[in-house]
């Protein structure tokens, strides 16, 4: 049971507050309330009343009720990894020897974190950028996985070296290995969000994958245009990653992106871009259309 979910009609009615009587109308116990103040979901605001905890709040709370470290999508929102998909679970790592949780409001991981694999965020133990790039290659999904690691790298979060040498350093039968490897051999530290990370790995296990990434294009005189996401040189195509964030979100970008694709064209470029919708729910249709513009051009 996710009780912020069970009082969310209370919740929403007194800006975020909840009395206990109100609490248990709607279904929650006295242990219920009680589990949510441990695991630092609720606070006790006064007596019969309680509130919902800032992110910060609630996470020490988890930390103090269970003395796990901060780790996985957890850790990597608190130290500042951008992540495609938001994860609402709690992940905390544990000793090996560590007993089975009585608690199932949190996801529990087992690992011997050295010294060096944790940092302290705001009074907050969470397990370091490098190693949860490590362990979000070894349980996110591969596009997933690489489009955070792309993301540490681009913040300086991570340095592309570290992360080579700790991935060589492991010894083959290391659990997930593989999938460490395969998104080492996938990030690119030039990806400029998370959205080209999604749409470069979905191209790239198409066969598809572009020439150069953050390529410079230039005029007939050799002169600088503009950045592209993605090209295919020989096929003079440019594949964008349309973020609303980046493109069409005021009458500035707007109008730029109206004279980029002027200027491509008049450069004889093909320009096909794509938006998240795109790749996250029609990733069929934007593998078509880029095959289909280089088959074209060949």
């Amino acid at each position: 049971m996710d009780i912020l979910e069970v009082l969310r009609p209370a919740l929403v009615t007194h800006n975020g507050h909840v009395r206990a009587r109100e609490a248990r109308a709607l279904g929650a116990s006295r242990h219920d309330v009680a589990r949510a103040v441990a695991g630092g979901r609720l606070n006790r605001v006064r007596r019969g009343v309680y509130g919902i905890c800032a992110e910060g709040d609630r996470l020490r709370g988890i930390q103090l009720a269970t003395k796990g470290v901060i780790s996985h999508t957890t850790a990597a929102k608190a130290v500042g990894i951008g992540l495609a998909f938001d994860d609402s679970r709690v992940h905390l790592t544990f000793p090996r020897d560590y007993g089975s949780p009585r608690e199932a409001w949190f996801v529990c991981h087992r690992s011997d974190l050295r010294h060096d694999d944790v940092v302290v965020v705001d009074g907050i133990e969470c397990v370091a950028p490098l190693r949860t790039v490590v362990d979000l290659a070894r349980s996110l999904p591969l596009a997933e996985a690489v489009a955070a690691a792309d993301a540490a790298l681009r913040d300086g979060l991570v340095i592309l070296d570290e992360f080579v040498s700790v991935v060589g350093a492991m010894i083959p039968r290391t659990p997930g290995i593989r999938r460490v490897r395969r998104v080492l051999a996938l990030v690119d530290p030039a990806s400029g969000s998370v959205l080209e990370s999604l749409l470069r790995v979905l191209l790239v296990l198409a066969g598809l994958g572009p020439d150069e990434t953050q390529y410079v294009v230039r005029d007939r005189r050799g002169g600088r245009l503009f950045r592209a996401d993605f090209v295919w040189v020989d096929a003079r195509l440019v594949v964008e990653a349309d973020g609303f964030e980046h493109h069409g979100a005021d009458r500035v970008s707007w109008r730029r992106d109206l004279r980029r694709g002027n200027l491509l064209t008049a450069g004889r470029w093909w320009l096909l871009r794509f938006t998240w919708d795109d790749v996250i729910n029609h990733p069929d249709d934007v593998v078509g259309l880029v095959r289909e513009a280089l088959t074209i051009v060949d």
